[in-house]
């Protein structure tokens, strides 16, 4: 059986991003599924907490290996 890929758009929530692969990755068709992480860049005008928030995200994605496969887009810009 082949299941339909996952989607998941990031960009300035890591405990939002963490929690929401947390809850895909509990559902036993994980293992099976490939997920695919597009991670949106830091807007013309962006402090340094939410540049700060963004490579939260960034490394969060990176490091996920509870799937199929795993890949993850990042933007260099909004």
């Amino acid at each position: 059986m082949s299941f339909s890929p996952i989607v998941l758009f990031a960009y300035n929530r890591p405990t939002h991003t963490q929690r929401t692969l947390d809850a895909l990755s509990s559902n036993p068709e994980a293992l099976e599924s490939n997920l695919y992480i597009y991670c949106d860049g830091p807007k013309s005008k962006i402090t340094d907490e939410d540049l700060k928030k963004i490579d939260q995200v960034v490394n969060i994605a990176k490091r996920e290996k509870r799937f199929k496969k795993v890949e993850v887009r990042v933007s260099k810009k909004n």
